[in-house]
């Protein structure tokens, strides 16, 4: 059960990883598009 456990800590802690990865360029590339928008 542990080992179990142990597996899906190990999931779910890739997979939050993997989505701040994903999440941080996406709202740099928002902050930019709004800052083109407002630029017009």
């Amino acid at each position: 059960m542990s080992d179990f456990s142990l597996a899906m800590n190990l999931l779910f802690g890739s997979v939050h990883l993997i989505l701040m990865a994903m999440a941080i360029p996406s709202i740099i590339y928002a902050l930019y598009l709004l800052r083109k928008i407002a630029n017009k």
